[in-house]
Parts: C-alpha cells; sequence; structure tokens
C-alpha cells in the first residue's frame, strides 16, 4: 500500500511540473543506469543511479551543474534512452503518461501500475459544498423553563409560624400538637362556696404553682392543677359537701410568652360545659353549648379560657349527679389564618376525666381508665362511677354523663395531648 502511495505521489509531482509549461521548457526525468564513477570507486561494486536532463543534440545536464536558466528557454528536452532498470521504469512508464487524461476527459486508466483500471480520482466532483451564510445575527438569549417550585421538606410544616413548604400557608398541617403541649398549659379550678364567677389572674396559688390542693380540714375550699408539657392527666379533688350551685370550676390556657405561645394562647381555647336536668337538656349540636360567659342557656352553661391567660370561673347547675353531664372542647380560631387555626385545632386535644370517690388516674398517670385516651387519642368512655371525654381534634363538645351524686369525694382530671404522629383512622364516636 505505502509503495503504491509513492507511486502516486511522484505522478502527481510530475503532472505539477507539467503544468508549468508556459514559464519555463518542459523538463523530462532522465537516468542513467549506467556506472558513473571510476573504476575502483565505492560506487563501482553497484548500480549507480544518476538523475538528470539530457539537451537535445546530446550534451547532457547532470544534477549540480551551473545552467543559466535563459539559455535553456527554446531548448528540446528528450527523455535519456538509457531506462534499463525495470522498477525504475516502472516509475516513468510514458505509456503511461501517455495514458493519463486530463480532470476534463474522465478518470485516469491505471495501466502497468498496478492501481486498477479506471482508477477515478473524483476531481470531476471536487466543486465547492453548499455552505449556509453566516448568521449575523445576535445570539438568541437563554431562554430555560423556571425552576419547579420547592417541594415540602420532610415532615413538610414544623410549627414555628413560617411557611415551611413554601406553599402561601403557614402552618396548616395538623403537627403542632407536640408545640402545644410543650409550650401551654391547661389550668383546672374548684372552689367551693361561693367563689366570685369571672376572669383573674390566679387562681390559689396557680399558675405560679401548677399544684394547690383543696384541704377542706384547714377550711381551705380552692384548688387547682395544671398540666406539665407531658402528657399525662393532673387530678385535682372536688371540695365540700355536695357539689351544687354554689361552687364553681375554672379553667385556663396559659403558653409561653414568645411568638409561638402567644398566638397559640390568643386563638385556641379550651371550652368546659355542663348540663343540668337528664339530656333533654343538652344542646341539640356538638357545635354549641350556649354563650361562653357562664350564664344560663336554658338547662346548660359554658365557660371558655378567652385567650387572655386567664383563669376564667363558672357557677354549676343545681345540685350535681346523675342527671347532669360534664362536657368538654378545644377549639381554635383566626380569620387572618383560618387554616392555621384549623390545623391547630386538630393538633391537640383536651381531656377532662371525672370519678366517684377514689376512682380514675392517679395524679400524673398516662390515662384516666381504660380507653381514655385511645391509641388514636381520642377520648370518650364511661364505666361505672367513672368516664372522661377528649375534645378529639375537631372543636367540637364531647360530654360525660355523670352517675351518682358529687360531693367532696370525687375527683376530676385534665390531660392536654398531642395528636399521636401518624395517619388516623376516622371513626364514628358515640
Amino acid at each position: 500500500m505505502l509503495h503504491t502511495m509513492n507511486r502516486l505521489a511522484r505522478i502527481l509531482c510530475v503532472l505539477a511540473c507539467l503544468g508549468c509549461a508556459d514559464e519555463f521548457p518542459p523538463l523530462v526525468p532522465y537516468v542513467d543506469l549506467g556506472p558513473r564513477p571510476s573504476e575502483g570507486s565505492d560506487m563501482a561494486t553497484s548500480p549507480g543511479v544518476d538523475e538528470g536532463v539530457r539537451l537535445d543534440g546530446g550534451e547532457r545536464l547532470d544534477r549540480g551543474d551551473d545552467v543559466d536558466r535563459d539559455s535553456m528557454v527554446g531548448l528540446d528536452m528528450a527523455p535519456a534512452d538509457d531506462m534499463s532498470d525495470p522498477d525504475i521504469a516502472s516509475m516513468f512508464d510514458w505509456a503511461t503518461f501517455d495514458g493519463m487524461a486530463t480532470a476534463d476527459e474522465g478518470p485516469i486508466d491505471g495501466g502497468s501500475d498496478g492501481m486498477g483500471p479506471d482508477l477515478d480520482l473524483g476531481l470531476d466532483d471536487m466543486t465547492a459544498p453548499d455552505l449556509d451564510p453566516l448568521d449575523q445575527s445576535p445570539p438568541e438569549p437563554d431562554v430555560r423553563p423556571p425552576l419547579p417550585d420547592r417541594g415540602p421538606p420532610l415532615g413538610g410544616e414544623a410549627c414555628n409560624g413560617l411557611d415551611d413548604d413554601v406553599d402561601g400557608l403557614v402552618d396548616e398541617e395538623p403537627v403542632c400538637g407536640p408545640v402545644i403541649v410543650e409550650r401551654c398549659k391547661v389550668f383546672l379550678g374548684f372552689f367551693d362556696y361561693w367563689g366570685s364567677p369571672g376572669a383573674s389572674n390566679s387562681y390559689g396559688a396557680c399558675p405560679q404553682a401548677t399544684t394547690d390542693p383543696i384541704n377542706p380540714g384547714a377550711l381551705d375550699y380552692q384548688g387547682c392543677v395544671g398540666t406539665l408539657n407531658d402528657h399525662r392527666f393532673r387530678r385535682l379533688r372536688m371540695a365540700g359537701g355536695d357539689v351544687n350551685d354554689n361552687d364553681e370550676i375554672a379553667f385556663a390556657f396559659i403558653c409561653d410568652d414568645d411568638a409561638i405561645g402567644r398566638w397559640f394562647q390568643r386563638h385556641c381555647e379550651v371550652i368546659f360545659g355542663q348540663g343540668d336536668s337528664g339530656q333533654g337538656d343538652q344542646p341539640a349540636s356538638r357545635d354549641e353549648w350556649g354563650p361562653l360567659d357562664g350564664q344560663d342557656a336554658g338547662r346548660f352553661r359554658s365557660i371558655g379560657t378567652g385567650g387572655d391567660g386567664r383563669f376564667h370561673a363558672m357557677s354549676l347547675l343545681g345540685d350535681v349527679g346523675d342527671d347532669d353531664t360534664f362536657a368538654i372542647a378545644f377549639r381554635c380560631d383566626d380569620p387572618a389564618q383560618p387554616e392555621r387555626a384549623a390545623a391547630a385545632e386538630q393538633s391537640a386535644a383536651v381531656i377532662l376525666g371525672w370519678a366517684d370517690s377514689d376512682g380514675g388516674g392517679a395524679d400524673l398517670s398516662a390515662s384516666w381508665m381504660d380507653g381514655c385516651p385511645a391509641p388514636d387519642g381520642t377520648a370518650l368512655a364511661a364505666g361505672n362511677g367513672i368516664g372522661c371525654a377528649g375534645s378529639n381534634f375537631d372543636g367540637r363538645f364531647y360530654r360525660i354523663e355523670l352517675s351518682g351524686e358529687a360531693d367532696g369525694n370525687d375527683h376530676l382530671g385534665i390531660a392536654l395531648i398531642p395528636r399521636p404522629p401518624r395517619d388516623l383512622v376516622e371513626q364514628p364516636l358515640p
């Protein structure tokens, strides 16, 4: 292959030289195979090759001779007649040259140089390719599709007063239960014998203390307890003899004094309700329990914590006994951020317990009775002289039906729990 390419290169060189005929007389290669050196020289032992040209008339022009180019004009040049070596002759086969055609005449006949017949060099196809004109317009701007909105982080909202999942809403998922329990406390108070219904900054030793038990033997008929940010029940003994309309019950919802705590305290409320004289005097719907001012609404009344961090007290109705009910609700409301309020309401629950005599869970117990609370955080249970009800994460009232006469030997319980961190299956409550 290399040998063939060398031959083709030499042919092309010769063609290039032939194209210079207009400026100089044509020169043809001359090869003298005869020994040029004298006898005894180093060259004498092997055939020598002496390239040159021979002028018409027999004058020889060897390589290296000084020649006047002007004197050569008009001289006829002839090829040497002593090209006897077959390898050299094949390089300069005049028959091959005679058989060559120009680019306009068609393909070259390969002849005896071994390149094959009718070798088409493709010269007739060597035309300039069609090129698109150079675009001189300014480049188009790099317009990329907008990045997608950031998805919610792991856990979605973090209950921090910020829009963590970047959807334009703040804390709109029911994930605030642990934060509510950690930052807020529910206080329960009881006063026997003509207390002072209304709002007050303190109730007994609360809220400075979370336990101020009633001691009837010391003529101390007022007491209170508060939750301890630990999901557990606080237990309070009711005072005096019979529980009746000269007794009062009080509630407070007090949260930490920071931005998150103040929002919960201002917009969420614990509501207690009482119904007297049987279920015929109960509200028609769990969504309401009369005005939240402690005043009569037929034979039922209710009191709310008011969003101010103070104690709100209500006088009980009549002689409290087995024809009465206690009810509890936990509601949140914020017209400016309704989604946040609804999520907070669904995040935590307040559970109220009642027990005749010494029944019910001990102080700081995790439950008041079997099924209170249930694994899903709901609470609505009743037994022999015992019962409990929770707000159940929906803002509605749930009630305990008392059994027997309420007196100073009975106990109340209160707990604030978060919604369990798992998906709940909604089940109808009795």
